[in-house]
């Protein structure tokens, strides 16, 4: 651990233990040194910001007010070492489970999405290695290769082979019609799933509030509109991209905009309202990303709450996304209990996030009862979409 107290503040680690894996803090995350804390000139912990959002969804320890959301106090781990071919200890490793991650293997970044990367191909050994490292950056504009070997680029033919076996999806199949008003889905990064949009819920959807939009300043309108759509959003303040909302509404339908005052604490909100089927709606879509607070987003969605309740002319309100509460499970249920205190009614019974978490909510007020949501699976999100009908 000396190397990254020498570094110090800003130094780039990744967690080399598990050591709360429901909180997201396990092995091979990665974060930056943001301040240490220290009693009698002796370091006691680190306090580390991770990448990901999902990293300490529920945090522990109090942070002091000069470090940011999603800092993680990592603090000294102890474990008795067992001589060999023995149970007994007479030694105990007492550490911080950090190591220096200024880089790392392609292995390890499965799954994960930066803005700048540099990839050494080199090494490359085997198929779909470098699509792998190569698909983990989000721009051309951020990618930086070192020994371009393009001979590294290989597909393994036995998997693509599998590939062209496996049936394609044909919505224009079946038997019930495809036609519904809202469809809510969180989409987890708008712009790499365009062309799947418009192969699905596009043809039969007059609104679509999408969640997880990962869009900032630099994508414009133009560059995620749809014909005949008209688009609404609210992206994430942050450097990091992975909340936001957008709206989608079809250009023969009525509709404006509510201003809301602006939050700091990263929870994305877009307000309108709709004239549909002869009914006057208020649609609210939200993105609360884990590392807020239960407390915080209780405040942000009171103050949204009170405005909402300012449109009393409406026949129904329509709060959903996807609010990073599980209420499939056993818990209490913080921001349902509070919308419920308000006389919301939450209409979706099924999971909706593929380790059968309940994520993606539909609140209602109005004509609740009349309102019918259904959840359907959807190939291109680990979220799956759930559309709302709206009767005539």
């Amino acid at each position: 651990m000396p190397d990254v107290l020498k570094v110090g503040v800003n130094a780039r680690v990744m967690l080399m233990r598990n050591l709360d894996v429901s909180n997201g803090l396990v092995n091979g995350v990665f974060g930056t040194v943001v301040k240490f804390e220290e009693v009698d000139n002796d370091i006691v912990g680190i306090y580390v910001k991770f990448d990901d959002d999902r990293v300490n969804r529920n945090p522990v320890d109090k942070l002091p007010p000069d470090v940011p959301n999603n800092t993680v106090l990592i603090k000294h781990f102890e474990e008795p070492l067992k001589e060999k071919n023995s149970n007994k200890s007479n030694t105990t490793r007492r550490q911080f489970p950090l190591k220096l991650g200024w880089a790392t293997t392609i292995h390890k970044t499965q799954g994960m999405s930066v803005s700048q990367l540099v990839y050494d191909m080199e090494d490359t050994w085997g198929p779909s290695m470098a699509y792998v490292a190569l698909s983990r950056v989000t721009s051309l504009q951020g990618l930086f290769l070192k020994n371009y070997l393009p001979d590294k680029i290989y597909r393994h033919d036995g998997v693509y082979r599998a590939l062209t076996t496996l049936p394609h999806l044909a919505l224009e199949n079946r038997s019930d019609p495809l036609v519904t008003d809202i469809v809510v889905h969180n989409v987890q990064g708008l712009c790499s799933k365009l062309q799947d949009i418009e192969a699905t819920y596009l043809n039969y959807a007059s609104i679509m509030c999408l969640t997880e939009t990962w869009l900032n300043s630099t994508h414009k309108d133009s560059d995620i509109t749809f014909d005949s759509f008209k688009v609404f959003r609210t992206d994430r303040r942050s450097a990091n991209c992975r909340g936001g909302v957008a709206i989608y509404v079809k250009n023969d339908v009525s509709c404006e905009a509510i201003d809301l005052p602006g939050n700091d604490h990263n929870i994305e909100i877009l307000m309108l309202r709709i004239t549909l089927r002869m009914r006057n709606l208020l649609l609210v879509a939200i993105y609360r990303p884990t590392s807020v607070s239960v407390e915080v987003s209780k405040n942000t969605i009171c103050e949204c709450l009170r405005i909402i309740d300012q449109h009393d002319d409406v026949d129904t309100v329509i709060v959903t996304g996807d609010l990073n509460e599980n209420l499939s499970n056993d818990e209490t249920h913080h921001l349902y209990n509070l919308l419920l205190s308000h006389g919301y009614l939450q209409l979706v019974k099924q999971s909706t996030y593929l380790t059968g978490s309940l994520l993606d909510v539909v609140y209602v007020k109005g004509e609740g009862e009349l309102l019918r949501a259904d959840v359907a699976p959807i190939y291109f999100s680990d979220h799956e979409m759930v559309s709302v009908n709206i009767p005539p």
